[in-house]
């Protein structure tokens, strides 16, 4: 598969939707990947020779957790630091209105494919608003990001955000219900 902008964080996605097919598994969580809406574009002669996105998708996962509604996207970068705007203003704008109705919203983000973090939504928005306003730094680097939003990858979830999720305090008080999965 040819390396594109489309497909750079595919790697990523699997990765996650492995980790979400094992929660299922163990009755844990039902989340789902959000299909991107295509329509096929054809040549002269009918033939297909590639595809457009006919509407933008809202985030790349949502789903549940014990009842505790979760969306979040997954972004990779290979750099060490990844912009606050690498989400489109439709996608913050339904993670902020996700998180304001009870939501747990998140970002996934994947350094190179070798650290993880689950960062959640309040505080990428504030990067956001914070470089918008100010015109502060527009990105955040792996090292300012804190350990315990790190995601290990291994186990026998392949990449264990949920118990991230659950740690994180910006969010505790909306997982009182989430069980234990380590």
């Amino acid at each position: 598969m040819p390396k594109t902008h489309a497909n750079r964080g595919r790697n990523l996605e699997e990765l996650i939707t492995y980790a979400n097919n094992q929660y299922r598994k163990q009755k844990l969580a039902v989340i789902d990947k959000v299909p991107t809406e295509w329509i096929p574009q054809r040549g002269k002669s009918g033939k297909i020779v590639g595809a457009k996105v006919t509407k933008k998708s809202i985030v790349d996962f949502t789903g549940h957790c014990q009842g505790c509604p979760i969306a979040f996207d997954a972004k990779h970068t290979k750099e060490n630091n990844i912009r606050w705007d690498e989400l489109q203003p439709h996608q913050a704008e339904f993670l902020s209105d996700w998180d304001l109705t009870g939501g747990i919203a998140f970002v996934l983000v994947s350094f190179n494919m070798q650290y993880f973090f689950a960062v959640p939504w309040l505080t990428w928005k504030t990067g956001l608003d914070n470089w918008l306003d100010t015109g502060t730094k527009p990105t955040v680097y792996i090292h300012e990001i804190p350990v315990s939003w790190s995601i290990p990858l291994g186990g026998r979830f392949g990449l264990d955000y949920l118990t991230v999720i659950k740690k994180t305090q910006h969010i505790v008080d909306r997982l009182h219900r989430m069980p234990n999965i380590t």
